[in-house]
């Protein structure tokens, strides 16, 4: 009979803890996501590597990616490379990547320390100092490492906490960092096409596909055509 209390007991315990560890983990979460829509808080700092002060106003019209990290935080490290090559492939393209750096532990308080780690691992995007956590507790963030990201009107529109889900995150920067024109744009495809165009020769019932011109400032020249024809939609992506 005391074995049978002692495995009922036991039963419940372990029931309780894993009932626990599942709400835990439903919910971890819940709370940086609740921020997508929102205007993102400022970032400030009184210290900042590879960049002067810099404001969320100041960035007003870019796309910033803001990753809360610490450098002795094992999964930090893990998604630094993916951090560093977003920032190498979609700078040029209007992508801002902000790193904050939220200390867990008392060594990670020593900037001259971050600054030697920056440098170590080749960390070139600005990375703001939170050693008081202001910005942390700003974004309400709970986690290391955390990436926001922030379009170009000042607005969170994707969360993502912890390691994994790579691809999704690119997918989301990719569109969000995209400039309006693209010099290599294509015109829209013209089907059933039968008559001339203009610098060109006639080519009945081919489905021709061209490049219309574009100036400096990516606006296009003009183009004529003439015959019977059908227009298809094609878009212009990067």
């Amino acid at each position: 009979m005391m074995e049978h209390k002692k495995a009922m007991v036991g039963t419940a315990l372990l029931t309780g803890l894993l009932v626990a560890v599942i709400s835990l983990l439903l919910n971890l979460p819940r709370e940086a996501h609740a921020l997508r829509g929102m205007k993102a808080p400022e970032v400030t700092s009184s210290d900042w590597i590879n960049s002067e002060p810099t404001t969320m106003s100041d960035l007003r019209g870019k796309v910033v990616l803001v990753e809360f990290w610490t450098f002795g935080c094992f999964n930090c490290r893990n998604v630094e490379p993916l951090v560093k090559g977003w920032h190498q492939h979609y700078a040029d393209q209007g992508l801002v990547v902000i790193g904050i750096h939220s200390p867990e532990f008392a060594f990670e308080k020593d900037v001259e320390a971050v600054r030697q780690y920056v440098k170590e691992h080749d960390i070139r995007y600005p990375v703001a100092i939170d050693n008081d956590f202001i910005n942390w507790n700003r974004f309400g963030n709970r986690y290391w490492p955390a990436m926001y990201l922030i379009d170009k009107h000042g607005v969170i529109r994707y969360v993502r906490i912890g390691e994994g889900g790579y691809s999704q995150t690119e997918r989301v920067i990719q569109p969000c960092s995209r400039k309006p024109h693209n010099p290599g744009c294509r015109s829209p495809r013209i089907r059933g096409w039968s008559g001339t165009m203009s610098g060109g020769r006639r080519q009945p019932g081919a489905t021709p596909s061209w490049s219309v011109p574009l100036d400096k400032r990516g606006v296009r020249q003009d183009a004529s055509l003439g015959g019977h024809f059908r227009m298809g939609h094609r878009g212009c992506m990067r």
